[in-house]
């Protein structure tokens, strides 16, 4: 019942090697996505590394994806629109739901309304299909692309900003000043 906290980009960074993912879910375990980095705090790139890690180990593509949703070209999206990108984001954060006790982790009847909306006119996203979006997310963006952000159904995050943004920087700054 245990959910596994990976963080790839700490990993990486210190050297502490690849995490057998592949392997810890087809034992039926579960995982969720952290970071404790000093050098990045970023799911995107945590993911994108997790998934790497593995293909680099294993000499393949479209490691980390349900067998079932893997064709015969060893694609990483099948017919009904099954990606890498889609399967990690989602068990990271279904499983990350359980790890840390919280009623998120999904759109369901229920669930807290958590949500991120991606920035759809991204160069990187504007022209895919829906069952890409996350593949291309991932992927081929160095950061989410993240329009809103809603918190329990309360958007915090518009247009990409937080109206505490000018004064969060501004009291980073007076602190770094104070130290340095």
């Amino acid at each position: 019942g245990a959910v596994v906290g990976i963080c790839p980009l700490t990993e990486a960074n210190l050297g502490d090697g690849i995490f057998p993912t592949a392997e810890y879910l087809k034992q039926g375990g579960k995982f969720a996505i952290g970071s404790d980095s000093h050098i990045s705090i970023n799911v995107a790139e945590e993911l994108r590394l997790l998934e790497y890690g593995q293909r680099l180990s294993k000499n393949q593509r479209a490691v980390l994806v349900n067998e079932k949703d893997r064709v015969s070209n060893n694609s990483p999206v099948d017919e009904n629109g099954s990606s890498v990108g889609q399967y990690l984001y989602s068990k990271a954060t279904r499983d990350g739901a359980k790890a840390i006790s919280q009623n998120v982790g999904e759109i369901a009847i229920g669930k807290r309304a958590d949500l991120v909306v991606l920035d759809s006119k991204h160069p990187s996203l504007f022209s895919k299909q829906q069952s890409f979006i996350l593949d291309a997310a991932i992927f081929a963006c160095s950061e989410l692309p993240v329009k809103d952000v809603f918190v329990a159904g309360k958007q915090v995050i518009r247009s990409g900003g937080h109206h505490l943004d000018s004064k969060t920087i501004e009291n980073y700054q007076s602190v770094l000043m104070r130290i340095v």
